[in-house]
């Protein structure tokens, strides 16, 4: 035999050998007890991380009907400005101010207008923007009623944001904050 044989038949020897080696290596520790890991401490939950915020994921002006005579809240506190409205008209030269945060507002009825152009600054204008018209419990005359915008139509499509204008049920009960809290965001 060559020497060249010998060297191969020598290499695949060492080889075959390195691998049978490992392979038993491998059985033993993949056959071992398992580790049991010790327990992780995540620390303190914040208790507002565990707020569920229900969605109602409306797409049309039909599914606003669900919210007709329901108590919403404001989530998006000092974003919003509502205007006057009468039938199924918002009077967009006059704003009634701004809405404040976790302000209850019970919705009356929905409806489209078109809407100028300095108004459609928060909620896009598109063929004609969609408005909830409500009243204010809160206020001084709360048979009065507003309309906010809180979407539009484009063709026949809709976008609709009022899943992140406002809550579908009362903050002062989703949020345990303390009365001091509330009483500053009141």
């Amino acid at each position: 035999m060559t020497s060249g044989k010998k060297a191969a038949i020598g290499g695949t020897c060492f080889f075959l050998v390195a691998i049978g080696v490992e392979l038993i290596y491998l059985h033993h520790e993949r056959n071992l007890p398992g580790k049991i890991p010790a327990k992780v401490d995540y620390g303190p939950t914040d208790p507002d991380d565990l707020v569920f915020l229900k969605k109602e994921r409306p797409s049309s002006l039909a599914d606003l009907k669900d919210l007709f005579g329901k108590t919403l809240w404001v989530s998006a506190g000092g974003q919003m400005d509502y205007y006057p409205a009468a039938g199924h008209h918002a009077d967009y030269a006059h704003p009634a101010g701004t809405l404040l945060g976790a302000e209850p507002l019970v919705v009356k009825d929905a409806f489209e207008q078109v809407a100028p152009k300095d108004a459609t600054y928060r909620i896009p204008g598109g063929d004609k923007q969609v408005l909830l018209s409500f009243t204010m419990p809160n206020s001084s005359d709360p048979k009065k009623v507003y309309a906010v915008p809180v979407g539009y139509r484009e063709g026949k499509d809709y976008e609709i944001s009022t899943d992140e204008i406002f809550f579908y049920d009362d903050p002062h009960e989703l949020y345990k904050w303390s009365p001091e809290i509330w009483k500053a965001i009141d």
